[in-house]
């Protein structure tokens, strides 16, 4: 059936096509405080353990979504935490910065954490885990992917590398 086909119909039955609804960002300022963004763009650190970037993505599955949170060392571009649940919420970052800070044998004082404002990064939850080891907490500005573009392009290349069939369970342990 043609376009014209129904666009008749629909005027002869006296009915009208709804416009498509105006797209609006997810992100939004949120009530939590979030964090200055004390990186600027500048995803190059000096040393070890100065500065890391942190994102969470969506992995779909047979058996449903699965989100996996990340936390890279910007010196070394080495993987030091990563956390994989069925739910995207701050259980999952803590669980990934927590893993990030035993790679480093516990001893993180001072470490920039950059991220987006998602509200997994501005629960309480996970800024108590922060302040609890010292790390300090940067966010790029509210809908700007640039301004975590390192943690993102970390989260390409994964979605490339890997199109996910069969069980959810073969991509390793999770989160209850």
């Amino acid at each position: 059936m043609s376009e014209n086909t129904v666009a008749a119909r629909m005027a002869e039955l006296g009915l009208a096509g709804r416009p498509p609804k105006k797209r609006r960002s997810l992100t939004r300022q949120g009530k939590r405080r979030a964090a200055p963004d004390l990186v600027g763009r500048t995803f190059t650190a000096v040393a070890p353990d100065v500065l890391w970037v942190g994102d969470g993505t969506m992995i779909d599955t047979d058996e449903g979504p699965l989100y996996l949170a990340t936390v890279e060392d910007l010196f070394s571009r080495r993987l030091l935490g990563y956390a994989m649940s069925e739910h995207h919420d701050a259980a999952l970052t803590v669980a990934s910065l927590q893993m990030a800070v035993a790679t480093r044998g516990g001893n993180v004082d001072g470490v920039i954490f950059h991220s987006d404002r998602g509200s997994e990064y501005t629960a309480a939850r996970y800024q108590g885990e922060c302040r609890k080891h010292g790390v300090v907490q940067s966010m790029g500005r509210v809908g700007c992917a640039l301004d975590n573009a390192a943690a993102e392009a970390l989260s390409r290349a994964r979605s490339r590398s890997s199109t996910c069939t069969g069980s959810a369970s073969a991509l390793g342990p999770r989160l209850a």
